[in-house]
Parts: C-alpha cells; sequence; structure tokens
C-alpha cells in the first residue's frame, strides 16, 4: 500500500472530501455533530435506509457505486478504471485518514462497507462522553456473528465509567481473542471483569494500560497471562506503591512502563510536604528498580503537576538539602538512565495561579522532557506526538 501512496494521494483527497460532505436529510441532532443522513444516527425502516443510501449515490456519483448503473460515473471516472485492490487500498488509506464519522464511509456502497467495516471495529473506544458511539456499539451489537468481531476487534479503550457486568465492553473482551491494545481504568471491580482480566489469555496484546487496583496486588500480580506478552505496560493506583513489584522481573517482552502517581491534593504546601513527595518518587525508583525485566528500557513515572509545584516553590534550599535538585537527578537519569520523570496534569492552570516570582515554568518543562500529557483520557490508539511512547517507540 504505501508503494502507491504518492500517486493515489489525489484519489484519498477526493474521496475524502466527498465523505466529508455528504448531504443531510433533515440535518443531524446538534449534540452529535455528525454530517451524515438521519437515517443513519439511529435505527431506521429499511426503505428509509434505502432512501438515504440513494440519496448519498446520487450525490456523489464519482464514488464507486455498488448499483448495476455504472455508465454515468461523472467527473470521477478513471476511478472504476482502476484495479479493484487499488479501489479497496485508497478508500482504506482515506477511512484511516478521517475515520471520525464511520456510517459516512459504510453506508456509501455494499462494497465500501464491506471494505471498510472491519476497519471501523478495529479500534473501539468506549467513552460515556461519546455515548452516541457507545448506543451503536449496543445497537449493532447483535448484528453480526461473534466471529466477525472476535477477527475484527483489535483495541479497545475502556474509560472510568463502566458499572454493568452486562455491558458491550465486557461483552467484546469476551469474544476478541486477537487484541493488540487495551487500555482499561474502569474504578469499579466488577466480578465478570475481573474475572476476564485474572483468566484471559491474549497472545498478541502488545500495549496494557491498566487500573490495577481491578485485580489482585501481590507477589503474583505480574505472572497473570495478561501481562505476559505486552510490551508497554502503563498502570495506576490509589496507592503510592504497589504492595510487591515482585514478577516484573518475569515479562521477558517488557520494553516500556509508565506509573502514573496518584493525584492527592495537598494545599499546604511546606518544605516537609515538599521532602515527602520526592521520598515517594524515590521509593516507588527504588523498589521497582529491584525487580526490572532485563529487557526494560524505559521506566517513567509520571508525577501530578501540583506536586511538583510544592517540590519547586518549597523544596528549594540552600542550607539543607535541596529536593528539586534531588528529583531532577532522578529526572535526568542519574539515578538509573532507564528511569525518567514526566507529568499527567494541566500545566497552564498551575502556571496562571502560581506567582512568577516563585514559578518556572521552564525550569520544569528542563526536567520533564516530555509536556503535558493528558491522562487518563488520551487513549493510546491516538497518535499524539506528546505521547511517550511515541518519543521512544
Amino acid at each position: 500500500m504505501n508503494t502507491w501512496a504518492t500517486d493515489l494521494a489525489p484519489y484519498i483527497d477526493k474521496v475524502r472530501a466527498c465523505t466529508s460532505t455528504l448531504p443531510t436529510a433533515a440535518g443531524p441532532p446538534k449534540s452529535l455533530h455528525i454530517s451524515m443522513p438521519r437515517a443513519y444516527q439511529r435505527p431506521a425502516e429499511p426503505d428509509s435506509i434505502r432512501r438515504s443510501t440513494a440519496l448519498v449515490r446520487n450525490s456523489h456519483p464519482q464514488i464507486i457505486s455498488s448499483g448495476p448503473d455504472r455508465n454515468n460515473p461523472g467527473v470521477f471516472s478513471r476511478f472504476n478504471d482502476l484495479p479493484r485492490e487499488l479501489q479497496r487500498d485508497i478508500f482504506e488509506i482515506a477511512y484511516r485518514l478521517s475515520p471520525e464519522y464511520p456510517a459516512n464511509w459504510v453506508h456509501i456502497s455494499r462494497q465500501i462497507k464491506e471494505w471498510l467495516e472491519p476497519l471501523v471495529y478495529d479500534d473501539c473506544r468506549f467513552f460515556m462522553s461519546r455515548h452516541w458511539r457507545l448506543e451503536r456499539y449496543k445497537r449493532t451489537y447483535d448484528s453480526k456473528p461473534k466471529e466477525f468481531y472476535a477477527k475484527n476487534v483489535r483495541r479497545i479503550f475502556i474509560d472510568e465509567n463502566l458499572r454493568d457486568n452486562d455491558c458491550i465492553e465486557l461483552k467484546l473482551l469476551r469474544i476478541c481473542d486477537n487484541l493488540t491494545s487495551l487500555e482499561c481504568w474502569a474504578r469499579l471491580p466488577l466480578k465478570d471483569l475481573v474475572d476476564i482480566l485474572t483468566t484471559k489469555k491474549w497472545s498478541n496484546l502488545k500495549v496494557l494500560c491498566l487500573n490495577i487496583d481491578l485485580i489482585p496486588r501481590d507477589e503474583t500480580t505480574f505472572h497473570l497471562a495478561l501481562f505476559q506478552h505486552v510490551t508497554h505496560l502503563d498502570i495506576k493506583s490509589q496507592d503510592q506503591q504497589l504492595p510487591s513489584w515482585e514478577g516484573l522481573q518475569s515479562l521477558e517482552n517488557l520494553t516500556h512502563m509508565r506509573v502514573n502517581m496518584p493525584d492527592k491534593e495537598e494545599f499546604d504546601f511546606d518544605e516537609l510536604v515538599a521532602r515527602r513527595i520526592v521520598d515517594e518518587v524515590y521509593d516507588i525508583a527504588s523498589e521497582a528498580r529491584k525487580h526490572f525485566p532485563a529487557n526494560l528500557k524505559y521506566f517513567i513515572i509520571l508525577v501530578p503537576f501540583g506536586r511538583l509545584y510544592c517540590v519547586l516553590t518549597r523544596g528549594r534550599s540552600e542550607t539543607e538539602v535541596d529536593q528539586w535538585d534531588r528529583l531532577a537527578e532522578l529526572g535526568f537519569g542519574k539515578f538509573d538512565q532507564r528511569i525518567l520523570l514526566s507529568s499527567c496534569d494541566d500545566w497552564e492552570t498551575w502556571q496562571e495561579a502560581s506567582p512568577v516570582e516563585v514559578f518556572n515554568l521552564e525550569q520544569a518543562f528542563t526536567l520533564l522532557e516530555y509536556p503535558n500529557l493528558e491522562f487518563p483520557t488520551w487513549p493510546r490508539v491516538h497518535v499524539d506526538v506528546n505521547d511517550t511512547w511515541e518519543a521512544f517507540v
């Protein structure tokens, strides 16, 4: 596919442009911001769907049609002269560049739906804030055989709001055996979810981002099948320290690991608090380092920026040990070159709330090489130049 990328660029741009301007029957609900026939946004009668599909085809005859009439292809006539595999490549590339509204694509024609529907389900993201997407998954789940999901779903993102053992997220987790990426930030340890996480084996799972409080945390934790093939591991917990890091050294495939420190609001900042914060960071680094697997390249500690602010403004000293300098030694790899620091907070909020004379944002940026990571709402499936993984992969 890559060898054709340059030559196919005009076709890809044309397909994207046409698809992004699909007509609306009466306009979608304002809360959805989706420009597509209304019939595609909710369950509809077959006649309604046929009328809407015809509307799309008639408005954009330059896009390949699955109907019998190919005699009037319009201004994009050369497209139909391309080999079928190239037509498919064009639509797949165009969809990957503009995947936001999949219904705009899969309702163009039966052939294009057959090509693109596996890509639509390749990446399943479940956000309560995107309720219309959740509803679509629920509505269409029973319309396809379980084998379709098992074959095509590769990446799943679950936010903090998982509350039901019968939800669509758990249905997919049970049957999707080919996952390569799983992010699960659920807060409630639902029985079915815990059972899946502690018994399921995903042989292709490379990226795992997990609220580790969902599973038993002891010396057996990292021996679960869940972790055995993972190369990139991202965990968070409500506790400052895991009860045990034993077993981490058994993860032979692990190359990147990220640990999220809990964000405990401490507004009575003073020197003692600053020292305790630095001690807690060092405790994580020291205990985890004892069990680093042989192939681990990077161990990143995400420190809430409010804590960094406390150390920067209350931990400086000319007469005693400078806590910021201690933190800098860790951040610059002097403690262990594999251990780095980053942050997971809103830098601008702290900057606006902080006196200029005591807060130097540039100093914090120097220590924390990887700025402004959004957590926990940054899906790993997104390509984000600020994502720590992207800096090292």
